[in-house]
């Protein structure tokens, strides 16, 4: 049940920021992907000739904030804009890449990620393979690690439109392809928009502390010297992390179940990551970590 961090090497990334900016004159969406050089450009207004005004761009593994800031000035260079444009999504991932861990525990990592996480984002909590039909509930931790054995990723919210939104899964797969076995990771995502997003500029967004983030990234751990009891009852609690109000007969309320602690040491790791993270988005050294 309690992970061997010592097993594992982390860090935390960037995996995408949304920008989103409105033309003077109405244009394609794959003419700006190709002239600016992104991932992805979304139109927002599309006419019946394909032509929009309004887009989103989106920047995948940004690893420097020079990097969004050249997107922006190839942007301005290739068109006129109606206004600066303004960073509206960001995705941050925490990632724990083997290091002596088997398959089996780089699941269970993943499982805990879910099982042990202090604040979820959302009560819509479900299970999917990614295809329709695959969508089920949450149940006890066993159920769990079957499933994702199987592959497939935990939601909590949607990443998609909701304010804030969480992917919890084994990375194994970049843009549909295999990756390496030594860039596989045990990963959980929280997904920034609009009013979630913690800045919507340029300048704002270099002077983020990414140490901020650390409550998403919140877990606990089973206690030590637990009950055969006790352990049937955790093993079958879908979020047993998960801060809440609960009620304790004759003493008033508690918050944490009694079958955890705080994850001392995982969540000092993360928010250590999350401070290396703002470090090297600031740096004038651009490191290759994925």
């Amino acid at each position: 049940m309690i992970v061997d961090k010592q097993k594992f090497r982390y860090t935390a990334v960037i995996d995408f920021v949304e920008i989103s900016f409105s033309t003077k004159v109405a244009s394609n969406a794959f003419s700006i992907q190709r002239n600016i050089g992104v991932n992805y450009v979304r139109p927002l207004n599309k006419s019946a000739g394909a032509a929009a005004t309004e887009f989103t761009a989106t920047v995948h593994d940004v690893m420097h904030w020079s990097e969004l800031e050249s997107v922006c000035d190839r942007l301005k260079s290739s068109y006129e804009l109606l206004t600066d444009p303004k960073i509206t999504c960001i995705e941050v991932s925490f990632d724990a890449f083997s290091n002596g861990a088997s398959y089996e525990e780089m699941i269970e990592h993943v499982a805990n990620y879910y099982w042990m996480l202090a604040n979820p984002v959302s009560l819509n909590r479900r299970f999917t393979r990614g295809t329709k039909g695959t969508t089920q509930g949450l149940s006890r931790r066993a159920y769990m690690l079957n499933r994702l054995s199987q592959g497939g990723t935990v939601y909590i919210g949607d990443h998609r439109y909701d304010p804030e939104g969480m992917r919890i899964y084994y990375k194994q797969t970049d843009k549909k392809s295999l990756l390496p076995l030594d860039k596989h990771r045990s990963r959980i995502e929280i997904t920034l928009r609009g009013n979630g997003c913690p800045f919507d500029n340029f300048e704002d967004a270099k002077h983020y502390d990414f140490a901020k983030l650390s409550n998403y990234f919140k877990f606990r751990m089973p206690k030590d010297g637990m009950s055969a009891l006790q352990v049937v009852i955790a093993d079958a609690t879908p979020l047993l992390g998960e801060k809440k109000e609960r009620k304790r007969k004759g003493r008033g309320k508690y918050m944490y179940s009694s079958l955890t602690n705080a994850d001392v040491e995982l969540n000092a790791i993360v928010y250590e990551q999350l401070r290396n993270l703002t470090k090297r988005l600031n740096s004038s050294r651009v490191k290759k970590i994925r």
